[in-house]
């Protein structure tokens, strides 16, 4: 089984398009990869219970990298956008899936 992993790394009242757009593919990879692709979905550690309900039957991985403060969410971003690629990120990822 593959282990493909989706970023709700931002406020999902904010960007509903953006939170549905990731409902979908989970939901149509569900539905059509006949279990050979397994959904994950890596969230904000300070994700509300209410909005975790939403991906219900979805694995969550919290994590604290996207909770930082405004300086270290735009280093971040700016590494991504210099290097294609965060260490931070990669590292976490190597770690969990």
């Amino acid at each position: 089984m593959i282990r493909v992993a989706f970023l709700l790394n931002f406020n999902s009242k904010s960007w509903l398009g953006g939170t549905n757009l990731i409902k979908n593919l989970i939901h149509c990879i569900k539905r059509f990869s006949n279990n050979k692709i397994e959904p994950v979905l890596i969230v904000r550690k300070s994700l509300s219970v209410k909005d975790a309900k939403q991906f219900k039957n979805i694995k969550l991985i919290k994590t604290e990298i996207f909770d930082k403060d405004l300086l270290s969410r735009i280093i971040l971003k700016v590494e991504i956008l210099i290097f294609g690629r965060s260490k931070k990120i990669d590292s976490f990822l190597k770690k969990k899936m």
